[in-house]
């Protein structure tokens, strides 16, 4: 009887237990590591003994890894498609440079992810780089990490959008929607802000953005440095939209990098927050040079901006409101004429 019980008892465990899993992993070429393609092509994927693109999961902590090469050359991934939505782990990491850094390229389709990871420092020993370049496409993800620590070296992300939507997964039973630029470790182990870099960049006006939260060099007790990038064009650039909270924690680097790739007028919004709550911490940095308070001036394009962490998208007030913003500083307004009409580009 006691037998039959245990029995029963361990059948039942196996029932309602979830393990951990890699369900998918591109696989790389050992003579030339030249397999780059598209997500679907089955050939490059290695699921347990078969070649075939992975399918959706509903266990959260199971994984899809994008490797890096083992002979050192550059993979490209690139999804054109609509894929599911696996809710579960997608690391990008590959490689410990430009180099041979693996690349997922977002050109259409869609894919819902759970946890996305892009360069990250413990999940594979095939290198720590990863970088994302997404044109257009759609994009739902329960996190987004850019940089998440590094226990087996420096860890390096990279996300550019230019096209295409960027969104929280709704498809996920927590939903948090978090962007997390430059993730970090745990400081009480030691790890400084420099075991890793996040970079976020913008390029454009073309592509949605609209997640919860926005962490840039760090959260909570994790240190990391982490860049915001906008590369500013005629019809200016595309914000990143929250609903919630936007942080720049103390404990880590957070750095802003603005470029005016083309000649534009007025005001730039950069961070819209939707929600109440006032933006917490400042920037480190911008554009390279240290300081980044309210108000902070630096040279960009054909004139002088300002800092403000006081802007309002809403009515385009300089003061009162909880958006991140650039605003022509007096002299420069008065030297393009623009009087007190201010030009923005809200996305």
């Amino acid at each position: 009887m006691k037998l039959r019980f245990l029995c029963l008892v361990l059948i039942g465990l196996m029932a309602t237990t979830t393990f951990a899993a890699t369900i998918g992993a591109w696989i790389q070429d050992p003579c030339n590591c030249t397999l780059s393609g598209n997500w679907t092509t089955p050939s490059l994927w290695k699921t347990s003994s078969n070649n075939r693109p992975p399918t959706a999961t509903t266990n959260t902590v199971d994984e899809l890894k994008l490797n890096g090469c083992t002979a050192g050359k550059m993979v490209r991934t690139t999804i054109s498609t609509t894929l599911p939505n696996y809710n579960c782990k997608l690391t990008v990491a590959g490689g410990d440079g430009d180099a041979n850094v693996h690349i997922l390229q977002i050109q259409g389709g869609s894919i819902g992810i759970g946890q996305f990871q892009v360069g990250h420092g413990s999940s594979t020993d095939k290198g720590t780089w990863g970088r994302v370049v997404q044109t257009g496409g759609t994009v739902s993800a329960e996190k987004l990490i850019v940089g998440y620590h590094g226990t087996r070296g420096k860890a390096h992300g990279e996300y550019s959008i230019s096209g295409g939507t960027l969104q929280s997964n709704t498809g996920m039973t927590t939903n948090t929607g978090r962007l997390l630029v430059g993730a970090g470790m745990t400081s009480s182990t030691g790890y400084t802000a420099a075991s890793s870099e996040g970079i976020f960049t913008v390029v454009g006006a073309d592509a949605t953005i609209s997640m919860k939260e926005l962490y840039v060099g760090g959260y909570s007790t994790f240190v990391g440095t982490g860049t915001l990038a906008f590369k500013v064009k005629a019809d200016g650039v595309s914000q990143i939209t929250v609903s919630s909270l936007i942080t720049l924690p103390a404990a880590g680097v957070a750095n802003l990098v603005v470029t005016m790739c083309e000649d534009y007028r007025g005001d730039i919004v950069l961070v819209e927050n939707t929600g109440a709550g006032a933006v917490t911490g400042v920037f480190d940095s911008i554009n390279g040079v240290a300081g980044g308070d309210d108000l902070t001036e630096f040279y960009l394009g054909c004139g002088r901006y300002q800092l403000t962490y006081f802007y309002d998208a809403a009515t385009g007030a300089h003061t009162g409101g909880n958006d991140i913003a650039i605003i022509p500083e007096p002299a420069t307004i008065a030297l393009l004429g623009l009087g007190l009409i201010a030009i923005r580009r809200k996305k």
